[in-house]
């Protein structure tokens, strides 16, 4: 083998592990995020982005900002977390990834909905509904099922709403995903509620701690009752 060819060798295999180590702290630091530990996210994705720029790997640029939008909307950051969003789409656009161009797109809905811009937020996340539905994204298309329906109580379609998240609550539960699961029963609720059914709404309530309550258990983290989705659910009486 060639000089040249030792060489090449050499700087593939450090590439390699610079895109491990990279992956490394960008799992580590949503890991984080997720489990509402938002200053040691910080640091460990600020870590992961370095890395992704230093390796020039635009995918993993995308991902790590987006991971950082989320780490600053778990903390009730709004502003910065538009800004990361906006950043990673930017990003995302650029690498041509089906999956983390709609992810990021998602991010941004969601964002709307909590800035109140519920009509144009319910337009974009049903659009994007459908195309996570049809790349098999199942956890994506009921995150979009459940922010839409926070968008329409948002519009005072309450009926519709409940028909909505009444269809997020099964498809969360049959996958059990906890956190969509827990975020499903609380906008129901909160639908019931605006529509003078205490009654419902008050047992929608009691699902949706009880699910939260096992977020924290998974998590072990006291912080992920602090996260800005997750506060109002641990707020709610057992």
């Amino acid at each position: 083998m060639s000089a040249q060819q030792d060489a090449l060798k050499g700087f593939q295999e450090s590439k390699e592990q610079g895109f491990m180590a990279t992956e490394i702290l960008l799992d580590y630091g949503n890991a984080l995020a997720l489990d509402g530990r938002g200053e040691e996210a910080s640091k460990v994705l600020g870590d992961a982005l370095s890395s992704a720029r230093e390796q020039k790997s635009q995918p993993q640029i995308a991902t790590a900002l987006s991971y950082q939008g989320d780490n600053a909307f778990y903390r009730g950051d709004m502003k910065t977390a538009a800004s990361l969003y906006a950043d990673a789409l930017q990003t995302a656009a650029k690498t041509g990834d089906a999956r983390l161009i709609l992810l990021t797109k998602i991010n941004m809905a969601k964002l709307a909905v909590q800035q109140g811009k519920f009509a144009a937020a319910f337009g974009k996340l049903q659009g994007l509904g459908e195309e996570a539905e049809s790349m098999g994204l199942k956890q994506l298309s009921i995150k979009c099922q459940v922010y839409r329906g926070e968008a329409m109580i948002g519009m005072k379609d309450y009926s519709g709403a409940q028909k909505e998240l009444r269809s997020a609550v099964l498809r969360s539960e049959k996958l059990g995903l906890r956190v969509l699961q827990a975020q499903s029963h609380y906008q129901l609720g909160r639908a019931l509620e605006h529509s003078g059914k205490a009654g419902e709404a008050a047992e929608q309530y009691q699902e949706a701690r009880k699910a939260a309550e096992g977020v924290w258990k998974e998590a072990q983290s006291g912080a992920v009752r602090n996260r800005s989705d997750l506060a109002p659910l641990f707020a709610l009486k057992s």
